[in-house]
């Protein structure tokens, strides 16, 4: 897991802002509750084609999280965390997920 909390929700405040309007409809203070609670049951299925955005995100999220919250996040949407990583979503949202660019970023706001 990315170890300074400061940089673990400058990376969730990535991924929020990458899939706002796409994946989900929420605020950022809904999206970070449904992170700590591990619980994307609210929003999995809710918009038409975002259950593998959802669960790819959940897997994105698990870089910060750790392996406990991926397992518990992956099961509130009743699938194992293999389901999640290997989701089939577009390059575009892998690349605007992908873990090495949101790193750089958090190391350009630190």
């Amino acid at each position: 897991p990315i170890k300074s909390s400061a940089a673990s929700d400058v990376y969730k405040r990535q991924i929020y802002n990458s899939l706002k309007g796409d994946a989900f409809e929420l605020t950022e203070t809904q999206f970070c509750t449904l992170v700590e609670n591990a619980d994307f049951s609210s929003v999995y299925g809710k918009k038409q084609k975002n259950k593998a955005k959802i669960k790819y995100m959940i897997s994105r999220l698990s870089v910060c999280m750790g392996r406990v919250w991926y397992d518990n996040a992956a099961k509130s949407i009743g699938v194992k965390p293999q389901e999640c990583s290997g989701a089939n979503v577009s390059e575009y949202i892998r690349n605007k997920l992908n873990k090495d660019k949101i790193e750089e970023i958090i190391k350009r706001k630190q």
